[in-house]
């Protein structure tokens, strides 16, 4: 059971760097957008000048177009909740298995 409960806690802080690396990502992307930039809906022969490349000029390009300056603030929720599960804060202390003395 101690086993069972230290790889969740592992996993949840896995899946919460994961989380803030997608959220740095996102807003680098979001950052180095140029609206010359190659995209799905932007075809050019240029190279893509974002700082992550076409990949980036992509996600950039979806976020300004559908979310405008909204863009920015939709970063910070993925972002709260990877330092969350980073943290540790997702399990209540019930749930971490407590040695008793015999």
């Amino acid at each position: 059971d101690a086993i069972f409960s230290t790889l969740r806690r592992l996993l949840a802080r896995l899946i919460g760097l994961a989380l803030i690396a997608t959220a740095v990502a996102t807003a680098v992307a979001v950052m180095t957008y140029s609206p010359s930039d190659p995209s799905w809906n932007n075809a050019t022969g240029a190279l893509a000048q974002n700082a992550l490349g076409s990949w980036g000029a992509n996600v950039a390009d979806t976020l300004w177009q559908s979310l405008g300056l909204f863009a920015w603030i939709s970063i910070l929720p993925p972002l709260a909740w990877g330092f969350w599960l980073v943290d540790g804060r997702c399990f209540p202390p019930s749930s971490i298995p407590r040695r008793t003395q015999a």
